[in-house]
């Protein structure tokens, strides 16, 4: 940046200059200090170049630039949003954050009027050519990071086939004091039995939660690397599938795979052909003919439960949770506050928390997920079917809102042909870029961006322009109630049913209950339906009353048995209830009800039982785990309560 500033500086509004500095440093080994040194240049360029007062305000981080989820980000959008920034000052752009998004960070203070100077990088928004040194410094940027990653790549291949990089070893491997390659690592004698005890039992048919309770009681370490004390089916399947154990060392299995929308990177599937493997027969444990034909009769055996056949793509491969068919992971444990998940005692359709499938929770019940989608839908029908008219001091307000968001709906129309026209612009800069010659892939990634950035506005433009605004109305109350039976009756096991639900249906929590006389343990759901997603336009929506459009509901995700069915009914005709008449025998009750003797003579007990206590509710939700029955979890060793 030249020493001499040009335009000068100088506030938008009255005498003072509000300047926002920002600073960002990468990770927790880079000392805090740099912060303040990128803060002190900042302050000394504005400081020599504007003599008036300086209101100053910063923001300082510590991540990875090319993540923009992050709050700090956040915070400097909102800040040029508001306004109230007249100039932000970085020592560069990568301060910032990494990649394109820093050029769309220019445009937005360009748009707000809001001036950014990047000292290393040259760039002024308040000059003509602010964009091509925006554009060359991010390329310079982006470039530099794929040069180190290329070479930390190269590097780290080599290292590994002349034997380095010792990654954390699994349980039964010693590394020498000052080791430096795999010459230097040995096994440990005494996990020569225990491995050898270990594949025994799984070439019997052992499972891994057999083996894993083998190794607790036995009293076998779990690794130097590992934080748990205590094996999990988990790790004895990890540990299994680690070639180590036949002397073959694997590197490069995952590679890490950027996500463009928010910066930040998840673990996936490496390339067969980037896959590396380093013989060290000195570090087998199992022979290799041995350990190869254990695990495939192992992989045969647990084929069934894998999703997809063999060499053919997982269906569920990058799924997110949300495609699952809903409720499952979608409901919450009362107890511990984890999801529940299918698979419930060895049966696919029932759903079952996570927690009590990981011995961390007591709550071991079940529920069928497709029943469970049907009582909640029912239970919403039925609540839509009762639901009131709306007020008319309510709908007049809103009527008068919906004329006002039609009256300004041409300011839409405005604003959408002003965007048109500045991304044509942008375009025609990209493609002046690559005709003189540049044939980057971020330009052309950038190119594709504004093309559809383009279409978008363009649909929308066309969509505003041929329908009527006058079209906007109130839906009725009738109305509301067709579109929630519409979707309700569906019940569908299809992800957007799912996403469907997930919007109408919030809070879904469930309890363990049971009768007070004792018996089964089944779930009770809580949940708040909110109708207000029924509503076509988020305007409109936020305009209705919430108390009329959200209410709170509770199901009973099982069967009642039959005292609790023909409770009330047996009560009143055995006159328990009160009501004067004839009183009918237990064995004439049984028979006008069908149902059996015992059944009546239980739920005569039951009722007399709720009538002592002073209850209207037969089931009670349990805050203990339950002193008998199946679900007894807590009493397994593995067992230790671990709520969120």
């Amino acid at each position: 940046m030249s020493d001499y500033i040009n335009p000068a500086l100088r506030p938008r509004r009255g005498t003072t200059l509000k300047v926002l500095t920002i600073e960002r440093i990468s990770t927790e080994h880079q000392d805090e200090r740099a912060l303040d040194d990128q803060r002190a240049k900042s302050k000394r360029l504005v400081s020599d170049h504007y003599d008036g007062e300086i209101d100053w305000k910063s923001i300082a981080s510590r991540g990875s630039g090319e993540v923009i989820d992050r709050d700090s980000y956040r915070e400097m959008e909102d800040l040029i949003d508001s306004g109230w920034p007249d100039l932000i000052v970085v020592e560069d752009l990568g301060r910032i954050c990494r990649r394109l998004d820093a050029l769309r960070i220019c445009e937005l203070c360009e748009d707000f009027e809001t001036r950014l100077i990047a000292i290393n990088d040259h760039v002024d928004t308040f000059k003509s050519d602010w964009k091509t040194s925006a554009m060359f410094s991010t390329l310079h940027h982006e470039r530099h990071n794929q040069d180190t990653s290329d070479r930390i790549k190269r590097t780290f291949r080599n290292r590994f086939s002349e034997g380095s990089i010792l990654v954390v070893l699994p349980y039964g491997y010693v590394r020498a004091e000052g080791a430096k390659t795999d010459n230097d690592l040995s096994k440990d004698p005494d996990a020569e039995k225990v491995y050898n005890r270990w594949f025994e039992m799984l070439d019997d048919g052992a499972s891994y939660s057999e083996v894993a309770d083998w190794l607790n009681d036995q009293g076998v370490p779990t690794g130097p690397g590992c934080r748990l004390n205590t094996w999990s089916t988990a790790m004895v399947s990890r540990i299994t599938h680690n070639t180590i154990l036949k002397g073959s060392r694997r590197w490069n299995r995952r590679v890490s795979k950027r996500n463009n929308r928010t910066g930040k990177r998840r673990s996936v599937t490496a390339a067969e052909k980037d896959h590396l493997t380093r013989h060290c027969e000195h570090l087998a444990f199992i022979e290799p003919i041995r350990y190869d034909r254990i695990l495939r009769k192992i992989d045969r055996k647990n084929a069934k439960y894998r999703r997809g056949k063999q060499h053919a793509k997982d269906k569920r491969e990058g799924m997110p949770r949300s495609r699952t068919v809903w409720p499952g992971q979608s409901m919450y444990c009362g107890i511990c506050g984890r999801v529940l998940y299918y698979g419930a005692h060895g049966q696919p359709q029932n759903l079952m928390c996570k927690g009590a499938i990981e011995y961390k929770c007591w709550n071991g019940a079940s529920a069928n997920g497709r029943d469970t989608s049907r009582r909640i839908c029912e239970s919403v029908i039925e609540l839509v079917k009762e639901l009131p008219e709306f007020d008319e001091v309510l709908m007049n307000e809103v009527r008068n809102q919906v004329q006002q968001l039609n009256e300004n709906a041409g300011g839409r129309l405005q604003e959408i042909r002003r965007d048109l026209d500045r991304v044509e612009r942008e375009i025609d800069n990209v493609l002046n870029f690559i005709r003189s010659g540049s044939g980057s892939r971020l330009l052309k990634v950038e190119l594709n961006r504004l093309e559809n950035r383009q279409a978008d506005l363009a649909d929308e433009l066309r969509s505003l322009q041929d329908s009527s605004q006058s079209n906007i109305v109130v839906p009725s109350v009738d109305d509301i109630r067709s579109r929630a039976i519409d979707i309700f009756k569906s019940s569908l096991p299809d992800p957007q049913f799912g996403r469907l639900m997930n919007q109408f249906i919030e809070d879904l929590v469930v309890l363990p209950v049971q009768l007070i006389d004792g018996g089964k343990v089944g779930l009770r759901a809580t949940f708040t339906v909110n109708l207000l997603s029924l509503i076509e336009g988020e305007p409109l929506s936020k305009m209705l009353d919430v108390d009329v459009m959200k209410h709170h509901r509770t199901v009973d995700l099982f069967e009642v048995p039959q005292r609790v069915k023909f409770m009330a009914e047996v009560a009143r005709q055995s006159k328990l209830n009160g009501e004067s008449g004839p009183e009918l025998t237990e064995r004439e009750i049984a028979e006008r009800l069908k149902i059996t003797q015992p059944a009546v003579q239980r739920a005569k007990r039951l009722y007399r039982e709720m009538r002592q206590r002073g209850l209207d509710d037969p089931y009670q939700v349990l805050t203990a785990p339950p002193a008998e029955g199946k679900l007894r979890r807590h009493l397994h060793p593995r067992y230790r309560f671990d709520p969120l």
